[in-house]
């Protein structure tokens, strides 16, 4: 157990309590509750899964009637005829904002974008349904273990029979890098990279399909939660699980599915070390009841992975088992593209062309010219093209490598294998024969919730890819510690440093400090706690107890309009020393000074929506890693080369300070720091 300074034990021991006991009296009613529910409606479900105890219904919802899951598992049939989905609608025919925006380096006026735009948008829908086949989508699907299906069915099927709007939606958590995110993807150069990614084109999907036509007249509310970074791998999931289980927790939710899409990255980290099985792991355990989607990516290596190095087949050949044992759903890509390639008993390659994903390493002209990804259309040359690839698609973003960003048909493509996926599942989960005819299955084809106690990777490997389950501390801006507002000052009301340490001593010794400026704490609307800064030079300490192995995690604020960048930097306190006098606002100069103390500026602003991010300092740092790399040399600078052989650091003081002095973009909020 964490050991914890009185003052800590004080505060969190009340929280705890309060916790303990409304845990142990929701656990009692849950049992009575889910007891009564089986007797009645299911006796061959088992009675375990604790985790869903967020999930209240009236009992009324809780008896789904054969009669109209019989009636969805004939319309279930009838939408997985991915021929008749709809085709794509051009972006800037759903959404008219800035139609005049258009990037010179490939476009010589936004008629040309639109007009290329329209053009490539009307190749695909004629040719989708030949590439898109039901044979080539049900190859590439491999349905996971059946508690979780049934658990997701009978969540959507909840919602269907409610009278009153849910209380809660449907959550769909999705985890990825740039492929998913979006770089390259573009209908157009003005379409932004979310908006065109497969993520957002799955949940147009999601809502035409299943929201609008398969469970008609209801609609389906749900939540979609991106968790994606550039470069992201399992390694920098599982350093950020921590303060996502906690986000959830905290909510009171469980997600009903979550999409992960990390194999391009993983290639480089989960040969050396089984950090994806890591991962599921910690999922499977946490979330028993909640689909997973494993997405196996179609880079060349992954397609042809019988040419590949043995690296890869490494890889690949731990993918598929990891899937296999812990009963992932499966959307495999490559595969698909390895079908449409290679069409006979010889793997001879019939065809030629690629046509769901384009293999090609260059880019090219119209003409056939071959040409380096870097270039981009310049006056007097022709368009830049995806080589080999149809639709014929021209180049419309700045983002390199084609093969690991390939351009919009392909995230269209995705999209509608995992919106398949998910509708294959919700058949499954309701026990729908697979021949649709609404016959229902036998129950007890549904097993228990699944953990294998077994591991794919040996069990020494899986301890060492270290998961912070239980941190050691954290200062969260929700406990009620904290909400009462009342905030440690050192700063005086001109703005500076008092010039002595407060009366009381043991004020310097807590955790939450403001030293400079105009911190707070606040709260919103939608319960987004925190504490915030509008003031340039602010500066707030925070101080966590530190193992002498430490990994440090900050969540905060990142937002439009408002929102700016942050600057990071840690100071150890050894034993004996917790009373020492603070940075303060006379030194913010020497806070910008990376030669004096250290620091790393974290960005804060994006184009729009408002999300918590987490950024993880690792105690260390793994080969390929480059998403941790100036995380872990901040951390590595200030406190990890100070530590002794005898570990005299028992805390770690994270200092933020708002260095954003100019234009609108000036505020910073912090939720969350955790230490494990």
């Amino acid at each position: 157990a964490p050991i914890m300074s009185t003052r800590k034990a004080l505060c969190r021991g009340r929280t705890l309590s309060l916790t303990l006991i409304l845990a142990c009296v929701a656990f009692v009613g849950i049992i009575i509750a889910q007891s009564f529910y089986h007797s009645i409606n299911d006796p061959h479900q088992n009675h375990n899964h604790v985790t869903q105890n967020h999930t209240h219904h009236s009992h009324d919802n809780n008896n789904l009637s054969s009669t109209n899951t019989a009636a969805t598992c004939l319309r279930i049939t009838s939408a997985l005829n991915v021929t008749a989905w709809p085709g794509v609608i051009y972006h800037k025919d759903m959404n008219t904002s800035n139609p005049m925006i258009y990037d010179s380096d490939f476009f010589s006026s936004v008629e040309e974008d639109d007009r290329h735009a329209r053009l490539t948008i009307d190749q695909f829908n004629e040719m989708r349904s030949s590439v898109l086949t039901p044979h080539l989508i049900n190859a590439g699907f491999q349905s996971g273990g059946g508690y979780p299906t049934r658990t997701f069915a009978k969540r959507l099927m909840q919602q269907t029979l409610m009278e009153k709007e849910p209380s809660r939606p449907l959550l769909i958590v999705v985890f990825g890098n740039s492929f998913t995110i979006g770089s390259n993807c573009g209908e157009s150069s003005s379409q932004m990279d979310e908006d065109c990614a497969w993520p957002g084109r799955l949940a147009q999907r999601w809502e035409k399909i299943v929201g609008s036509t398969l469970l008609s007249p209801a609609k389906i509310k749900i939540t979609w939660r991106m968790f994606q970074e550039n470069a992201q791998s399992s390694l920098n999931i599982a350093q950020k699980l921590p303060a996502i289980i906690d986000e959830f927790r905290a909510k009171n939710v469980t997600p009903d599915a979550i999409l992960l899409d990390n194999t391009i990255t993983d290639r480089l980290i989960s040969v050396n070390r089984p950090w994806f099985e890591a991962v599921v792991r910690v999922l499977v355990q946490s979330f028993p009841g909640t689909v997973i989607v494993s997405l196996e990516d179609a880079i060349p290596s992954f397609v042809n992975v019988t040419n590949a190095n043995d690296r890869v087949k490494q890889f690949i050949r731990g993918l598929h088992q990891v899937q296999r044992q812990y009963g992932l759903t499966v959307v495999n890509i490559a595969k698909m593209v390895r079908l449409l390639h290679h069409k006979n008993e010889n793997n001879t390659q019939l065809n030629p062309i690629d046509l769901l994903w384009p293999q090609s390493t260059h880019m090219s002209s119209f003409s056939g010219l071959k040409l380096d990804d870097l270039v981009t259309r310049q006056q007097g040359l022709d368009p830049v093209y995806w080589a080999n690839f149809l639709p014929k698609v021209q180049k419309t973003k700045h983002a390199y490598n084609p093969q690991n960003h390939p351009p919009w048909p392909t995230h269209q493509y995705v999209a509608d294998a995992v919106m398949y996926a998910l509708l294959r599942v919700l058949q499954t989960g309701l026990g729908c024969n697979s021949d649709g005819d609404g016959e229902m299955m036998d129950p007890s084809l549904f097993s228990r919730p699944y953990y294998p106690e077994t591991t794919v990777a040996p069990k020494e490997e899986i301890d060492a890819c270290f998961i912070c389950q239980s941190p050691l501390d954290q200062i969260n801006a929700k406990s009620t510690c904290y909400t009462d507002k009342n905030i440690t000052n050192f700063t005086n009301n001109t703005g500076k440093n008092n010039n002595a340490m407060p009366e009381s001593k043991k004020d310097a010794n807590n955790e939450v400090v403001v030293t400079c400026g105009d911190w707070k704490w606040t709260t919103d609307k939608r319960n987004r706690s925190g504490w915030q800064s509008d003031q340039f030079r602010s500066i707030i300490r925070f101080r966590l107890k530190v193992s002498n192995t430490p990994t440090i995690l900050l969540t905060y604020m990142r937002s439009h309009e408002l929102f700016g960048k942050l600057r990071v930097t840690f100071r150890p306190v050894t034993k004996g020393h917790q009373e020492e006098e603070p940075l303060g606002c006379e030194d913010v100069d020497n806070l910008h000074n990376e030669t004096l103390i250290p620091s790393l500026i974290l960005g804060g602003s994006i184009p729009k929506f408002s999300l918590w991010e987490t950024a993880v300092f690792p105690f260390k740092l793994e080969n390929h890693d480059v998403k941790s790399k100036d995380t872990w040399k901040l951390l590595n600078q200030t406190v990890l080369s100070r530590m002794t052989g005898d570990n005299d650091v028992e805390y770690v003081d994270v200092y933020v300070e708002n260095p954003n002095e100019f234009g609108a973009q000036k505020r910073i909020k912090i939720q969350v720091l955790i230490s494990c």
